[in-house]
């Protein structure tokens, strides 16, 4: 009896004194406090975490009507947060184009994806963004505050410390995330209807694009219908019937400090990085800022150039911004938002002292990648001690001229299909004349018309990077090959070419499976790379390879067959 009691006590002593792999619940609000900086350190097995850096989204397409399928999946690790072990998370790569990154990925962490946990009061999961288009590391953080000031319902945000295996990959914004806990916490509702905007827009060839964040049996898009048949139908903007739909007084000061902070790449200028969500207390929608890695910045994006509107004090490119500003009296009330917002919100020395205290903070904890950050802290800086008078002089000489419609949002139509067989050999090197290479029986349809070619060739060899990609995109990184179609019309002696882009592990592993590929299709020999932008075609296509022979050895036979559609995209950044 005397060794059972003993033994019992030892058992005892054992579950109080070793470690569990997960502690004590965490606080989020004190994980997010401002002032505070994460220290996060993640566990995969290596082979896991090769192929997570790997993952990319298929960025052609985005502009073919292939639908745009989600490559990214959760990896099981373990993860320690300021020390506090949480065993079995699901890690995953996140990001659309700008910010992926093959060496320092952007990362999703949700915890209850393989274990039924919650070790973080108030938080799912954690978004940890790498700050690759935010340069000076406090665009997201200042953004976020200033939304949030405004009386925006907006994400928290502050700074973690990332490493991998062992391996540090530097600063990341930590970014509360928008999920149900968030809901709750801002709305006090949770129980509404989430949907994420990402190049889309209030319009009806658009709606099905906004994406359903919340997990219903029936995805529910009426609310959104009601409100593009307002912003699309009729010559007057019907306002009244609108404020039914949207809270439009929290709208304006959300559309004004876009307009303020020159965040671009949001919904009035760029139809993107946006939440709506429909709140059941009263049936109307509210805007919900996301994505903000590139404001403060007087260029006003990369595609300011492709923008007619001078003015930097309002966007109003998107459907209800541009509505509404052509709405009677809705103009002058846009005004009296942003100069109230100058006055209420807008305090230079307090967001300088921000950005000194966050420089303080991180800049002893910067990658190598993010030495350049304190130069473009200085940026930010003089954007926000130059802003106030920039914005005062063209408020002064109201009302600003802007674009007289919005513009369409970014859509596909189908305009043909192409199918064949071809036989060629792999070149290391483009080929001179591609409409002489291999042999082709392909047979093209374009805008209803069966196309007769007078020649057609066919070559493949290894594709070159694009001249707009940047260095680790994840847009680039990944080898891939180059099947080039070339032929010349008949009936104009036109050249045409499809290019498909195929990833080159799976052309050098010849298989029976289809490989799913897009490209794009171009009239002309030399079509310049912005006719798109300025109101040109921009053809796509998308569709399936299947290999019979493939190598990569010059000289090497390739054969197989293809089956594209093509399509043609319009709205957004292509006004056609």
């Amino acid at each position: 009896m005397q060794f059972s009691a003993k033994l019992v006590f030892v058992v005892l002593l054992l579950a109080f004194t070793i470690p569990k792999l997960q502690a004590e619940t965490l606080d989020g609000d004190k994980l997010l406090d401002p002032n505070h900086l994460v220290d996060i350190r993640i566990t995969l097995s290596p082979s896991d975490w090769k192929e997570l850096c790997k993952q990319r989204r298929d960025f052609g397409a985005l502009f073919t009507g292939a639908e745009i399928e989600d490559p990214f999946n959760y990896f099981k690790g373990d993860i320690s947060i300021d020390g506090h072990r949480v065993a079995e998370v699901g890690v995953r790569k996140k990001g659309l184009f700008g910010s992926v990154d093959s060496v320092r990925p952007s990362l999703k962490i949700k915890f209850d994806e393989f274990v039924d946990q919650d070790p973080i009061k108030g938080l799912s999961r954690l978004t940890l963004n790498n700050n690759k288009q935010d340069t000076s590391q406090v665009s997201q953080f200042l953004t976020y505050k200033l939304f949030r000031d405004a009386g925006v319902h907006a994400p928290r945000s502050n700074f973690a410390r990332v490493t991998v295996n062992d391996v540090y990959l530097g600063i990341y914004t930590h970014v509360e995330s928008i999920k149900k806990p968030f809901l709750d916490n801002q709305f006090g509702d949770k129980s509404g209807q989430l949907f994420e905007g990402t190049l889309t827009d209030f319009h009806p060839r658009t709606i099905e694009k906004f994406e359903a964040k919340t997990k219903n049996d029936q995805v529910d898009r009426r609310h959104l219908k009601l409100i593009a048949d307002v912003v699309t139908k009729g010559d007057e903007l019907q306002v009244d019937k609108l404020q039914e739909l949207i809270d439009l007084d929290n709208f304006f000061r959300y559309w004004a400090i876009e307009g303020i902070i020159r965040f671009w790449d949001g919904y009035a200028a760029n139809q993107n990085n946006f939440y709506f969500y429909i709140h059941p207390a009263d049936g109307r929608g509210y805007f919900i800022p996301w994505g903000a890695d590139d404001s403060f910045t007087k260029q006003g994006g990369p595609f300011g150039r492709f923008t007619r509107q001078k003015s930097t004090a309002v966007y109003a490119t998107s459907m209800l911004t541009n509505r509404l500003y052509h709405a009677e009296g809705m103009a002058d009330r846009y005004r009296a938002t942003v100069l109230e917002l100058l006055d209420e919100v807008w305090d230079e020395q307090e967001l300088i002292a921000e950005i000194d205290r966050i420089e303080k903070l991180i800049s002893s904890h910067l990658h190598e990648r993010q030495k350049s950050s304190p130069r473009n802290m200085n940026r930010v800086r003089d954007f926000i001690e130059t802003r106030r008078g920039v914005l005062e002089k063209e408020l002064n000489e109201w009302p600003a001229v802007v674009s007289t419609k919005p513009r369409k949002p970014q859509y596909t139509i189908v305009i043909g299909k192409a199918s064949g067989s071809f036989t060629t050999v792999w070149n290391d090197r483009s080929a001179a004349d591609p409409t002489n290479a291999g042999n082709a029986e392909i047979q093209v349809e374009l805008d209803g018309e069966v196309i007769e070619f007078k020649q057609l060739g066919i070559s493949v060899q290894p594709r070159r990077s694009s001249r707009f990609g940047r260095r680790d995109s994840g847009a680039t990184d990944r080898p891939r090959v180059s099947l080039v179609l070339a032929a010349i019309r008949a009936s104009d002696d036109e050249r045409l070419t499809i290019t498909l882009a195929i990833d080159r592990e799976a052309f050098e592993n010849l298989t029976d499976d289809p490989i799913q590929v897009t490209g794009t299709l171009t009239v002309g020999r030399n079509p310049s790379p912005f006719a798109a932008f300025r109101g040109g075609a921009n053809r796509s296509v998308n569709g399936v390879l299947r290999l019979t022979k493939s190598g990569t050895d010059e000289g090497a036979a390739v054969a197989g067959n293809i089956e594209l559609t093509i399509a043609e995209t319009r709205g957004g950044l292509f006004r056609r």
